[in-house]
């Protein structure tokens, strides 16, 4: 590829060139204002054109200016195409030429996948971003409700926090979230790093210990004592590796101090579909069994029913579910009838969650084996056979 430097030159004469007005501009004026097209892949000949002629319409240029002034501005491989074409001889022509030769010409399946493989950069502003993903969806006649989908899901951020942008109804909606969005993110940022910044401090702040001793005021290399103290049982001759306490003699901490960390992790539960086996969110705070769209049509895609329900999600996001189906599966070797209200991806965290509703028709225990689910009759025989064996013990200790 080489630089053509063949002059272009028109015989004008130069009151042709002067605008119907005083105040107006030549190029020479406002070089700096516009940008030079040079043909690549990475400019776009309609938003080039757009731009020009939006100047050239501020400026009062007249058709013989735009068709001079833009030839002008031509580089490179789109220079060396217009010097090779024959009746170019008017701004008009020249605009037609241009977008027949350096228009991308894209089906509707590759703008969809481009805008949906193009992610927000880390160095690229919101802004700059948003801009992006309008300008590849120009590229073909896209409504405006699944670009500002594709919009948001290119934000590498959870749902949750995206929610706000959801939303949006037009591009100058969706605008004006991405500030507040843009905001809340950079507080929480910055209330992140000083939390970050203050556990750092607390690190360095701790005082230095002996791991000879445990003493938390000097070092091994300064201890004064002659025996070396086990950190398991606090005893003075012998390490902690070598310490013939027993485990039950140690302290630890009690049952249901671990059953109520237990609890405040979150529970996943299996539930089988056919051959596929989907894991399970166990949520007591939800009334209904949820599915992602994704999961259903992955795991059990019958027909849905037409009931439709609107939730109330995190921060009173109200989500509406897109129909429910039943289906006989197994919890815990329970056969059971469950049904499951399907939601779109974007409003779940989880491909599904079992509410509540479960509990009509079985009950949970929380134990050493973490979340188990029972028959109802199970649940009475245990608490049965639990009475006798507390009664044989009192009579035994009588």
């Amino acid at each position: 590829m080489y630089e053509d430097t063949t002059d272009f030159s028109l015989n004008i004469q130069s009151e042709q060139l002067e605008a119907p007005s005083k105040m107006a501009l030549t190029l020479k004026d406002i070089r700096d204002s516009l940008v030079e097209f040079d043909g690549s892949q990475h400019k776009d000949i309609n938003d080039w054109l757009t731009d020009f002629e939006s100047t050239a319409e501020t400026v009062q240029w007249n058709a013989l200016q735009k068709f001079v002034y833009g030839r002008q501005l031509l580089k490179g491989a789109a220079k060396l195409f217009v010097n090779s074409q024959d009746g170019l001889t008017n701004w008009d022509t020249l605009k037609e030429a241009l977008e027949e030769e350096f228009t991308e010409k894209l089906s509707a399946k590759q703008v969809h996948t481009q805008l949906e493989n193009r992610k927000k950069k880390p160095n690229e502003s919101l802004v700059e971003y948003f801009y992006q993903m309008k300008s590849l969806a120009k590229k073909s006649n896209l409504d405006e409700d699944s670009v500002i989908e594709y919009i948001i899901e290119g934000i590498p951020d959870t749902n949750q926090n995206r929610s706000v942008l959801y939303q949006a109804k037009d591009f100058k909606e969706l605008r004006d979230k991405m500030k507040i969005y843009e905001k809340t993110s950079s507080n929480l940022e910055s209330r992140l790093k000083m939390k970050f910044e203050k556990k750092e401090q607390n690190i360095r702040a701790v005082e230095p210990r002996c791991f000879k001793c445990g003493g938390k005021n000097h070092l091994a290399k300064d201890c004064v004592e002659k025996d070396i103290k086990c950190f398991k049982c606090e005893q003075l001759g012998h390490k902690a590796n070598q310490c013939k306490v027993q485990k039950k003699d140690i302290k630890e901490i009690s049952k249901p101090q671990q059953l109520v960390q237990r609890m405040y992790n979150r529970v996943f539960k299996d539930v089988r579909f056919g051959n596929e086996v989907i894991s399970s969110l166990f949520d007591s705070g939800s009334d209904i069994c949820t599915m992602s769209e994704s999961a259903y049509k992955r795991a059990y895609p019958v027909p849905l029913r037409a009931q439709v329900k609107e939730l109330v999600g995190i921060g009173g996001k109200r989500i509406g579910t897109l129909g429910f189906f039943l289906v006989d599966t197994e919890l815990d070797g329970i056969p059971i009838e469950m049904c499951f209200h399907v939601v779109k991806d974007r409003d779940t965290l989880y491909s599904a969650v079992i509410g509540s509703d479960v509990l009509e028709v079985v009950s949970v225990t929380l134990g050493k084996k973490g979340v188990v689910f029972h028959k109802f009759e199970e649940v009475r025989d245990n608490e049965k056979r639990s009475e006798i064996e507390d009664s044989a013990q009192t009579s035994i200790a009588h």
